[in-house]
């Protein structure tokens, strides 16, 4: 990256075909047609390519390769890839890989139950259609003891930050572990491994399917028992943080509702009994009024009675409001203007 925040072009170094390892690899076999042939080349070392099913496979990537003379393709690392430096090198298209290939040791992780390759010093050329797919190779740290462990810095935006992370120093062995798992480039992967380190045809017995689904049934209701008893657990210790009760079953809670709803029914009675009684006394009331009257009539004699003004008599029938307990005072008299 430049001061002006333009990033840095990079000028590709052009080399002799001879000074180059894929020469030096095509030098040792006894067939030399193919080094008299490239002898005079002008070449550029590349950093990656593009292959035909579309990974990128770089200079040090693990990948799947198809080997002259051989039917089964091999597991490889990239060590070297070249352009050539002629007419079409505006094109970029690479023309030789060079290769050291893995071999496959005779039984599976115990732990991981992956295939373990070792890296060989056997090396060879291949034409870039001849490079198949990219894989996924992974560090032996098991068997390897990489319990160490360092801090590197972030890179952000191809700029170290100051945020930093712990990644694993790995020991200097040869142990690596083939992913198989891998989704993607699978089929390319069932071919290179062995067919006695093949995990994709592995036939479960009958018995083996009835046991597994019994086993994650089994599974299932200890997992769901547990997650009942962690709920009733938090429910209650929420309920002594807050000072309240834990929630009542739903028993509980209808008996509730019911005792509730009888304990508000309740006052309406009492109002329905009150109206009742007092309807009673009234009527009581008026009819012993009556009945004192006419008592009182029938033991006047009627001299006495025809002497008596209507008006008592329309008092004594009629029940007349009660005197107030404080009249009313006289109304304030008019004060003169002053003077």
């Amino acid at each position: 990256m430049e001061k002006d925040g333009t990033r840095k072009q990079h000028v590709p170094k052009i080399l002799s075909w001879r000074n180059t390892r894929t020469a030096a690899v095509l030098e040792a076999r006894v067939d030399k047609s193919e080094h008299a042939r490239h002898a005079a080349s002008l070449v550029v070392q590349g950093r990656s390519f593009t292959l035909e099913g579309g990974d990128v496979a770089s200079v040090s990537s693990d990948v799947v390769v198809r080997l002259a003379g051989q039917e089964k393709p091999v597991v490889a690392r990239i060590l070297e890839v070249l352009v050539k430096f002629d007419n079409t090198f505006p094109d970029k298209l690479a023309s030789q890989i060079t290769v050291r290939t893995y071999e496959f040791l005779p039984s599976l992780h115990h732990i991981l139950r992956l295939p373990r390759l070792l890296l060989t010093d056997k090396e060879d050329v291949v034409r870039p259609c001849d490079v198949l797919a990219v894989v996924n190779l992974q560090h032996d740290c098991y068997a390897s003891g990489c319990t160490k462990q360092q801090t590197v810095p972030v890179l952000q935006e191809r700029q170290r930050s100051t945020k930093t992370r712990s990644v694993v120093t790995h020991m200097d062995t040869n142990s690596w572990i083939l992913n198989t798992h891998s989704i993607h480039n699978h089929e390319i992967i069932k071919q290179a491994v062995p067919p006695e380190l093949s995990v994709f045809h592995r036939v479960v017995a009958e018995a083996d399917v009835a046991r597994v689904r019994a086993q994650a049934v089994a599974s299932m209701k200890e997992k769901a028992k547990k997650a009942v008893k962690d709920s009733a657990t938090t429910g209650a210790t929420l309920a002594s943080a807050s000072g309240s009760a834990p929630p009542a079953p739903a028993s509980a809670r209808a008996s509730s509702t019911t005792s509730t709803r009888a304990s508000t029914s309740a006052p309406a009675c009492a109002s329905m009994s009150a109206r009742t009684s007092t309807s009673a006394r009234a009527s009581t009331s008026a009819s012993a009024r009556a009945s004192t009257i006419t008592s009182a009539r029938a033991s006047t004699p009627a001299s006495a009675r025809a002497s008596i003004p209507a008006s008592a008599h329309a008092s004594m029938s009629t029940c007349a409001p009660a005197p107030l307990a404080h009249p009313p005072a006289p109304p304030a008299q008019p004060r003169a203007p002053p003077a």
